[in-house]
C-alpha cells in the first residue's frame, strides 16, 4: 500500500483533481493518502471532497487527515506539496502595496517583486518539510506545486538532502493550446521545450515530424492575430514561443506594463489574480454549503455552478456564463504528480517537463539555478534531459529574471537581508518602472505588511 502525504490539501480544487488522477491508477485504489492543512475546517472540506472522488472512482483509499505535519509525513512514500503561506489575503495584500508603489501586477506569483515576497514567506516552510522529510521519509520524492517555483525548488534542493522536483502545467498546457491555434491532432504533436518555470520556450514544435512554426506564425497573422498579444510580440522578436501566457508573462519582461497605454495595447489583464480568488472564495462557499446541508453531489442535478470572474477563464468574454463548481472528471486532468508516482512504482515510462537544479543540464544558465527541463521517470527516478546550449536570445531574457531568483536563493540560504533588496533592485519590471529608492521603499513596506511570515532576519 502506497502512503501519500498531501500538504497544503484544503485546496479548494487542486487536490480534488489531483487525488481524482492518483485513483485512476491501480496502483493508488488502495493508497492511504495523508491529508494535511493548518486551517482545520478546509481539511474537513477536503476530507468531504475526497470521499466524493473515492466513491466516484469506485475505489478503496483511505483518508488521513490531520493538522500535524510530521504524522503525514512519517513513512510516506511521495510527498506533494500545494501551500501557500498567508494565503489569499497574503497576496491580496502583495497588490496592495506594490499598486501604492506605482507596480501594477497581473498575478504576482512567481517573480520579480511580488514573486520574491511570496518566496521569502514560503521558502523557509518548505525547508522546514524537507529537514522533516530527511527524518521521517528520506526516500520520498518532494512534489511541490508551489510558488515560486524557481526560487523554492532552488532553496530546497541546495538546503536539503531531499529529492524534489517542481511541478507546473504550463508547458503540456501550451502545447496543447499551439496545436489547437493550428488545428492539429495533438497526439501527433512532439516538442521540445526548456528554460525556468514560467519562462521557457519551445526549441522546436512538430506536427507529424514537420516543423510546425510557420503554420503558427501563419495562425497568429490571421485567425489568432488579436490573441496572445505579448507571446506573439516575443515570438516575433525571438523567434520561439515562451509557455506563460500573455498575462503572466507580462510581468517577467520590462516592455508591457509600464503604462496605461501598453497595458491597454497588449490587453493585460490586470488584478487578474485578485478576480481568480474571489471566484475561488464563490466556489469553497458554495461546496461547503452543499457538504453542510447533505447534497449528494453524485447525483444527477447534484451539480453546483459559479460565475466565472477571471478573464482567462472567460475567454476574455463578458458572457455571464456559469462554470461548474464541482466536477469529478471521467478522465485524468493531465496534471503531472500522478503520472509519476505511478511511473516510479510500476515503471511505466513517462515524460514531463520538471524543475530541478540545472547541474549542467543548460550550458549557458548558471549551475545551480533551477532550470526547466523534459524528464523521464520510471523505476529510477526523476531523470532530466540534457539540452545543451539555448538560443542566445532566449538565455539572455531568463537571465534577467535568474539573477532576480538567484539573489532570492542566496538571501533565505544565508540569511542575509541586503541581497533581499538587491534582488528587487535587478527585477526587470521594478527597474523598468520605480526608481532605486521607490523599490527600497516597497520591499520596506513588504518586511512589514508580512511581519508575522517572514523570516525573523528579515526584519
Amino acid at each position: 500500500m502506497q502512503k501519500i502525504a498531501i500538504i497544503g490539501a484544503g485546496s479548494v480544487s487542486f487536490s480534488r483533481k489531483l487525488v481524482n488522477d492518483l485513483l485512476f491508477f491501480d496502483a493508488f485504489k488502495d493508497a492511504e493518502i495523508r491529508l494535511m492543512d493548518i486551517d482545520e475546517e478546509r481539511l474537513e472540506f477536503a476530507r468531504n471532497t475526497m470521499a466524493v472522488v473515492n466513491e466516484k472512482r469506485n475505489a478503496g483509499a483511505t483518508f488521513v487527515a490531520t493538522t500535524d505535519r510530521r504524522q503525514a509525513l512519517d513513512g510516506a512514500d511521495f510527498v506533494i506539496i500545494m501551500l501557500q503561506v498567508g494565503g489569499d489575503a497574503a497576496t491580496q495584500v502583495d497588490f496592495d502595496i506594490c499598486r501604492r508603489h506605482g507596480l501594477k501586477l497581473v498575478i504576482g506569483d512567481s517573480m520579480g517583486v511580488p514573486g520574491i515576497s511570496r518566496a521569502l514567506r514560503t521558502a523557509p516552510v518548505l525547508l522546514d518539510i524537507a529537514r522533516d522529510m530527511e527524518e521521517l521519509c528520506p526516500n520520498a520524492p518532494m512534489l511541490n506545486y508551489t510558488n515560486p517555483m524557481g526560487m523554492v525548488m532552488a532553496a530546497v534542493l541546495r538546503g536539503s538532502a531531499i529529492k524534489g522536483v517542481g511541478l507546473c502545467h504550463g508547458v503540456f498546457g501550451t502545447a496543447r493550446r499551439l496545436a489547437g491555434y493550428i488545428d492539429a491532432p495533438f497526439d501527433r504533436v512532439t516538442y521540445l521545450c526548456a528554460g525556468i518555470n514560467h519562462l521557457a520556450f519551445f526549441l522546436k514544435y512538430e506536427v507529424d515530424g514537420e516543423d510546425a512554426y510557420p503554420r503558427i506564425r501563419e495562425a497568429f497573422d490571421t485567425t489568432h492575430r488579436d490573441q496572445e498579444r505579448v507571446r506573439q510580440e516575443m515570438f516575433r522578436r525571438l523567434g520561439y514561443f515562451m509557455t506563460e501566457s500573455s498575462f503572466h508573462l507580462s510581468e517577467y519582461l520590462p516592455y508591457f506594463i509600464k503604462s496605461d497605454k501598453l497595458i491597454e495595447e497588449y490587453d493585460i489583464a490586470v488584478d487578474e489574480y485578485l478576480l481568480r480568488s474571489a471566484e475561488n472564495v464563490e466556489i469553497y462557499e458554495k461546496v461547503r454549503e452543499a457538504f453542510r446541508v447533505g447534497k449528494n453531489l453524485l447525483a444527477e442535478g447534484g451539480e453546483i455552478t459559479f460565475t466565472p470572474k477571471s478573464r482567462m477563464r472567460r475567454g476574455h468574454a463578458e458572457t455571464g456564463e456559469e462554470g461548474q463548481a464541482f466536477q469529478i472528471p471521467d478522465r485524468s486532468s493531465g496534471e503531472y504528480a500522478s503520472e509519476i508516482c505511478n511511473a516510479m512504482v510500476t515503471g511505466q515510462p513517462f515524460v514531463f517537463n520538471g524543475n530541478l537544479l540545472n547541474e549542467g543540464l543548460i550550458t549557458n544558465l548558471p549551475t545551480d539555478t533551477c532550470v526547466e527541463v523534459p524528464c523521464l521517470t520510471d523505476h529510477n527516478g526523476v531523470q532530466p534531459t540534457h539540452i545543451g546550449e539555448l538560443p542566445p536570445q532566449c538565455a539572455a531574457v531568463i537571465q534577467t529574471n535568474l539573477n532576480v531568483q538567484e539573489l532570492t536563493t542566496r538571501a533565505i540560504l544565508d540569511q542575509n537581508r541586503d541581497h533581499v533588496y538587491h534582488a528587487a533592485l535587478v527585477s526587470p519590471l521594478a527597474s523598468a518602472v520605480l526608481s532605486t529608492k521607490s523599490i527600497c521603499a516597497l520591499v520596506d513596506d513588504l518586511f512589514q505588511a508580512h511581519r508575522e511570515q517572514m523570516p525573523v532576519w528579515c526584519l
